[in-house]
């Protein structure tokens, strides 16, 4: 078994696969020291037999008629580009390889799966993929629909799912993010603007009483915090 990545989940998919038994290898496109996986991670996968393949940049899956049969690679090496401080992989002329495998597995990455949300059209993106928000707020740019978690910070962990963007920064959003019942019967009362609301927030954010009743409200069941979801 071959698996693509260098990351934790690259890892957390080889660890079960060893369990298996057979051969497992973790290519990998950059060096062992440039890998973003934890070193503990990486060490135990070494006590447990899994192999690495560093300076490896797989190109195709080869195999004959439904069965696999391996990936093909090619040895890289690192090259410092302009305007960058990490160098990147580049592959060798003439340095290709195939690593026997009957399974691959792809743990390369993760992206926001936006296939339920054809009603919040007016949301914008960035260029990483992620929902676009004011960090004040936690607000998109769909008036009333906010959103926090990886869909807004990429992948990350669950805590900071929690702790980073919906548990201490978008709750006073989701529950305050309007005039209140009575600036709105005040008919001479103005328009909240932006910065007002965002000022609102950031005084409520640093306020531990507004969080122990927002966190203790009803409504608070209904906030989501966790992985890509918004």
């Amino acid at each position: 078994m071959v698996i693509i990545g260098g990351g934790n989940v690259a890892i957390d998919a080889a660890g079960p696969a060893c369990d298996w038994g057979g051969k497992v290898t973790i290519a990998y496109r950059r060096s062992r020291e440039q890998m973003p996986a934890d070193i503990e991670e990486v060490e135990q996968a070494e006590e447990e037999g899994i192999e690495f393949a560093f300076l490896t940049i797989p190109t195709e899956i080869r195999g004959e008629g439904d069965v696999i049969t391996g990936l093909a690679c090619n040895k890289a090496e690192l090259i410092a580009k302009p305007g960058t401080d990490r160098l990147a992989p580049v592959p060798i002329l003439g340095k290709d390889f195939v690593i026997p495998a009957d399974t691959v597995i792809s743990a390369i990455g993760q992206y926001v799966d936006d296939s339920g949300m054809t009603a919040f059209d007016k949301i914008r993106w960035t260029r990483r993929g992620t929902i676009e928000v004011n960090h004040a707020s936690m607000e998109t740019s769909m008036p009333g629909v906010f959103a926090a978690g990886d869909a807004v910070s990429g992948p990350a962990t669950v805590i900071e799912a929690i702790g980073g963007g919906a548990g201490r920064r978008s709750h006073p959003s989701v529950f305050q993010p309007y005039p209140s019942a009575q600036d709105a019967q005040d008919p001479g009362a103005k328009a909240q603007t932006s910065h007002d609301r965002d000022d609102r927030i950031r005084k409520n954010a640093a306020d531990p009483a507004f969080h122990a009743h927002a966190q203790c409200g009803p409504a608070a069941d209904h906030v989501s915090a966790g992985g890509a979801g918004i």
